[in-house]
């Protein structure tokens, strides 16, 4: 029983193994995994950083090339010896146009906003609502103003609609301010074209699944790489990075969480020269598909692995079970068979005969209890010699006859003596079988039966009955034996001389053979009144 536990401990131990190396495995996959799809992410958080970067700086040099271009047309402008000499600077605005591609139209307006000049001369002395275009710089100031629907300065007429203007044609105005020598107010519009800046951001991120935003430091749209159709007035005011953390960082990049139960990965970065902060939003299921297209090979065979050492494990576990329950049928068969061979060995130390083994030349391998009582030293003595040695064959015949090996089946019988542990001769029956294996003669087992008592008997009646038949013979009365079916076996010498009959003539014959037929009737009536009643009586 312990040694079956120890095998099943041992199967179990093996699944155990195979399953706990499988789980391992599985863990060291995932944890592999995991820090993969971290690390992605955190590479994709640091390229929208220098994203970030790079459309921030961009940014700020395109402004700046615009402030330093209304700085220089502000200063052309003070140059001037009246103020109706302004409409003649049209050429030199033109000019300065080609120095700043991004921008529509440059204008010069005065505190009424009326169009004094303009690169485009449809704009010219028109009257421009200027609260269109944001809050007004103070002198010697750049500004930049709310992006806003329209293509040029005339788009913001004063008293023009605003619902005629074409969707998705937006400006972003810059403001400049200064004032002519006799103290009047005056401004440099530049109408910027968002598009032109869209079109580089675009180029940054190339086929990246990136959004780029560019909004104003309290969260207003200025650019966007998504859809520039619904921007102007658009507020992000509800985004995380304004309504959690209010920009308290001048560039960082963090995860944001929607309701949705989505994932944004966010970078961003504010400018410090002018109101703006960059946005580079991404979905981190974009990054996870980028790091299961590179870890998918990977996946695939850590886990056909780890299936492998489950169907080993599955497999050894499933063999040792099989050998566990082949060894425990083999050790129920052992016992079956020590159990039997106990039994078997009682069971020949009770018998009285002779139980013996040998191999194919006859040499004795085992004996039983019962020679050591009948034969005494000679029961060792007989291990490793000829049983023939032993127990001696009446007839020289029988030596070879009964350990031949030329027919293979049969029982084989002889009679033999020895001299027993008493002293006294002693005689036997013996009865040997051939054992076969393959077809071939290896032993024999035998037995042989002690009749040295029933050859005592037989003698010693043999000599009772020819002592009982000659005094029958001397008998003067004729005395006659049959047998049950009525035919004579024995007549004495007085019966001989009654009937005037030799036996020679009646011995196997009935009375009505030799007799006649009245007389052989009174013999087998008599004869059948001696059968019913037993005895004898005279006829």
């Amino acid at each position: 029983m312990k040694h079956s536990s120890a095998q099943w401990l041992s199967s179990q131990l093996a699944l155990f193994t195979g399953v706990l190396f499988a789980l391992l495995l599985l863990m060291a996959i995932v944890w592999m995994s995991w820090r993969g799809h971290q690390q992605v992410v955190e590479q994709d958080l640091r390229q929208q950083e220098l994203y970030a970067r790079v459309i921030e700086d961009h940014a700020s040099r395109s402004f700046d090339a615009v402030a330093v271009v209304q700085n220089s047309l502000a200063e052309t402008v003070l140059l001037q010896d009246s103020q109706a000499d302004i409409p003649h600077l049209s050429r030199q605005l033109t000019q300065a146009l080609g120095s700043v591609p991004f921008v529509r139209s440059i204008a010069v307006l005065d505190a009424q906003g009326r169009v004094l000049v303009s690169s485009a001369a449809g704009d010219v002395q028109r009257q421009v609502n200027l609260s269109l275009l944001g809050p007004r710089p103070a002198r010697g100031q750049s500004l930049l103003g709310p992006l806003i629907r329209g293509r040029s300065l005339a788009d913001f007429e004063l008293g023009a609609s605003q619902a005629g203007l074409r969707s998705g044609i937006n400006s972003l105005p810059m403001l400049y301010g200064f004032a002519l020598a006799g103290g009047q107010p005056m401004l440099v519009v530049a109408l910027i074209n968002p598009d032109a800046l869209v079109n580089f951001q675009r180029q940054v991120i190339g086929d990246n699944p990136l959004s780029i935003l560019v909004t104003s430091y309290t969260g207003l749209l200025l650019t966007s790489t998504v859809d520039m159709v619904e921007a102007p007035g658009l507020s992000l005011a509800h985004h995380s990075l304004f309504s959690e953390r209010q920009v308290a960082r001048e560039h960082g990049s963090y995860r944001e969480h929607s309701n949705l139960g989505e994932e944004t990965l966010v970078a961003f970065r504010a400018s410090r020269a002018w109101p703006l902060v960059v946005l580079v939003e991404q979905a981190q299921a974009a990054s996870t598909q980028r790091w299961l297209a590179r870890a998918r090979p990977v996946l695939v065979t850590g886990l056909v692995v780890v299936f492998l050492l489950l169907g080993m494990a599955v497999v050894l576990y499933r063999s040792l079970r099989a050998r566990e329950r082949s060894r425990v049928l083999f050790d129920r068969a052992r016992d079956q068979v020590v159990r039997s061979e106990r039994e078997l060995s009682v069971l020949l130390r009770s018998l009285q005969e002779l139980i013996f083994r040998t191999d194919a030349s006859g040499v004795v391998t085992y004996v039983n209890a019962r020679w050591a009582a009948l034969l005494g030293a000679q029961a060792h003595q007989a291990l490793g010699r000829s049983v023939l040695d032993v127990l001696v064959p009446e007839r020289p015949t029988d030596r070879t006859t009964l350990f031949a090996l030329d027919h293979l089946d049969g029982v084989r019988h002889c009679r033999a003596s020895t001299v027993g542990a008493d002293g006294r001769t002693r005689h036997f029956e013996l009865a040997v079988v051939p054992l076969l294996v393959d077809g071939r003669i290896t032993a024999f087992a035998g037995s042989a039966v002690d009749i040295t008592e029933l050859l005592e008997t037989q003698r010693q009646l043999q000599m009772q009955l020819s002592l009982i038949g000659l005094m029958l013979e001397i008998s003067p009365e004729p005395t006659s034996m049959a047998d049950e079916m009525g035919r004579l076996v024995m007549v004495n010498k007085a019966w001989e001389q009654f009937k005037g009959l030799d036996r020679g003539q009646v011995i196997g014959k009935r009375f009505a053979d030799f007799l006649p037929v009245n007389e052989a009737q009174l013999h087998e009536h008599s004869e059948a009144q001696l059968v019913r009643q037993g005895g004898g009586g005279p006829f």
